[in-house]
Order: structure tokens, then C-alpha cells, then sequence
């Protein structure tokens, strides 16, 4: 049989420890501590500026009212914030953090963790394993780390950071900065005008709605821009680019950004209303015309596609190459230089 202890507050600055089985344990008014040890227990902080911990067992703990910290060890445990400005730690464990309202800080930490607050402007970071988080209407700030994480922004102009692992970040409403970071990320913005980052991986990036910045990195990344006037850089690899609709911007910033020997793929490019931006490489438009000295660009028709080439060097050979489908009938408009 388990023993239970049950603690009820004195309504002022009150300590209260639990003990070696499943403890109830009431905070009320007041700046409290309580401590859970171990068992199965439940701890309340109710009124006041609370400090919530328990490193033992399996665990309920609610700050309530108040600027609160909420501390958890390797249980499986769920920590609800409440109202006021928050600190949720959740320790080892899979577990459930709930901010509740204010602007709150929640850690999962170790684990496979639900981090959840939809109300105010947060900092959510998932810690090690699989995270899920979610953000509501505020400014917020979401930080898988460790592991395949997924999160969600919500409204308002929020921070997205997958860290490590193959990501899925969604921002949703807002005009919202996206980073996948490290892995084989999916990041789409959603609606409004998102900065959407690939990273270290093989990226998948979304615009959605919106006049977005898609950004890969040098892998062989997939970009599509959606609805709205985007702005899209495949960066290094192979990458395979859709504007989406609207008069859509694509940049290259290096040569290596679509080499001779990993050409990006346009899929949708539409003359006289898209642009390709060059201007970095600093080169002189000669039309179809033949290479005939440094720092040029032409284009020509090769099988079904039409081809961008520049010669950078003068050796008369193409540095710069990409691909596009279908036969367009390509004019300096159609570049920025």
C-alpha cells in the first residue's frame, strides 16, 4: 500500500516538502516552495510567486496564479504554468508543458515533449527527442533543438529554429523567420511575408502566401514560392525551384549557386513577368549571341528546356548553368545585372 500525504498551506510564505509516497501539496497566497520527492504527486502553487519542483516519479505541477517556476525531473510529467510569466522545465521523461497565460519560457529538455502556450509572447525550446510544439497569437520564439521536432507558430511574428534532426516548422499567420538548421527539414511560412531558411540538409521550403525569401543551403534543396512576389535562392546543389504565382524573383549569388556540374531546375519561370537576379556575379547580357570575352551571359535552347549560361573567366566555357523548362523567349528585361 503507498502512503499519501496530504499538505495544506498557511496562506502565507510556506515550504512544503513531500515524502516518500503520492503527496497533494497546496501552496495558496504567497511566495511558496514546495517539493514533491517521491511518488506520484500533485502539487499546487495556487496564489503568489511560486517555486514548484519535483525530480521524482511520475507528476502533476501547477503553478496557478503568479510568476512561477516549474521544475521536473525523469517522470513522465505534465506542468501547467497558469497565469503570470512562467518558467516550465521539464527534465527527463516524456512530458506535458502547458504555459497557460502570460508570456511564459518553456523547456521540455529530455524526452519526446508537448509544449503548448497560446497565449502571450513565449520562448518554447524542445530540448533532446522528438518535440512537438505549439505557439498561439503572440511574438513567439520556437526552438526544436535535439531530434525530429515539429512546430507551429501560430499567429503573430514569430521565430522558428529546428536545430538538429529533420525538422517540420510551420509558421503559419504572421510575418514569421523559419531556420531548419541542421537535417532534412520541411519549413513552409504560411501566410504573410515569411524569411524562410533551409540549412544544413536537403531542405523542402514553402512561401505559401505572401511576398516570401526562400533560402536553401548546398544541398540539393526544393523551393516553392506560392502565391505572392517571392524571392527565391536555391544556394549550392542541385536544387529544384517553382516560383508559384506572381512576378517572382530568382537569385544567385555565386556561381557555385548552379555550377556546370549541379545546374538548378526552374520549373515555371515566365518571361516578361519573373526576373533573374545576377547581379552579384556582375555580368554583361550578350543575348544568345556566342561567348566572346569575360563576365557574360546568353541563353539558348537545349532539347525541351532553355539554358542560362555565364562565362565568368573568358575561356569561352560556361562557369554559371541553369536549367529551365520549356522554350522561353528570353530579353534583358528578364535579368537584373
Amino acid at each position: 500500500m503507498t502512503a499519501m500525504t496530504t499538505c495544506a498551506p498557511a496562506r502565507g510564505l510556506d515550504w512544503l516538502y513531500g515524502g516518500a509516497g503520492d503527496d497533494s501539496l497546496w501552496g495558496g497566497s504567497g511566495a511558496d516552495r514546495l517539493w514533491g520527492n517521491s511518488g506520484r504527486d500533485r502539487i499546487w502553487g495556487e496564489d503568489g510567486n511560486d517555486i514548484l519542483e519535483d525530480l521524482l516519479g511520475h507528476n502533476l505541477l501547477d503553478g496557478g496564479a503568479g510568476n512561477d517556476r516549474l521544475l521536473a525531473g525523469n517522470g513522465n510529467d505534465t506542468l501547467r504554468g497558469g497565469a503570470g510569466q512562467d518558467l516550465l522545465r521539464g527534465g527527463g521523461g516524456t512530458d506535458i508543458l502547458d504555459g497557460g497565460s502570460g508570456n511564459d519560457t518553456l523547456w521540455g529538455d529530455v524526452g519526446n515533449d508537448r509544449l503548448t502556450d497560446l497565449s502571450g509572447s513565449n520562448i518554447l525550446r524542445g530540448g533532446a527527442g522528438n518535440d512537438l510544439l505549439t505557439a498561439g497569437a503572440g511574438r513567439d520564439a520556437l526552438w526544436g533543438d535535439g531530434g525530429n521536432d515539429t512546430m507551429a507558430g501560430g499567429g503573430g511574428h514569430d521565430t522558428l529554429r529546428g536545430g538538429s534532426g529533420n525538422d517540420r516548422l510551420l509558421g503559419q499567420a504572421g510575418n514569421d523567420s523559419l531556420w531548419g538548421d541542421g537535417g532534412d527539414d520541411l519549413v513552409s511560412g504560411g501566410s504573410g511575408n515569411d524569411t524562410v531558411l533551409g540549412g544544413l540538409g536537403a531542405d523542402r521550403l514553402w512561401g505559401e502566401v505572401g511576398n516570401d525569401l526562400l533560402q536553401g543551403g548546398d544541398h540539393r534543396d526544393r523551393l516553392w514560392g506560392g502565391t505572392g512576389r517571392d524571392t527565391l535562392v536555391g544556394g549550392g546543389g542541385s536544387d529544384l525551384i517553382w516560383g508559384g504565382a506572381g512576378a517572382d524573383v530568382f537569385r544567385f549569388l555565386k556561381t557555385s549557386d548552379s555550377s556546370r556540374a549541379a545546374p538548378d531546375l526552374i520549373h515555371d519561370f515566365r518571361a516578361n513577368s519573373d526576373h533573374l537576379d545576377l547581379r552579384a556575379l556582375k555580368l554583361r547580357y550578350i543575348d544568345d549571341a556566342g561567348f566572346s570575352g569575360a563576365r557574360q551571359v546568353r541563353w539558348d535552347h537545349v532539347g525541351s528546356e532553355t539554358r542560362v549560361m555565364a562565362d565568368l573567366n573568358g575561356d569561352g566555357r560556361p562557369d554559371f548553368v541553369l536549367r529551365m523548362l520549356g522554350h522561353l523567349d528570353l530579353d534583358r528585361g528578364d535579368f537584373l545585372l
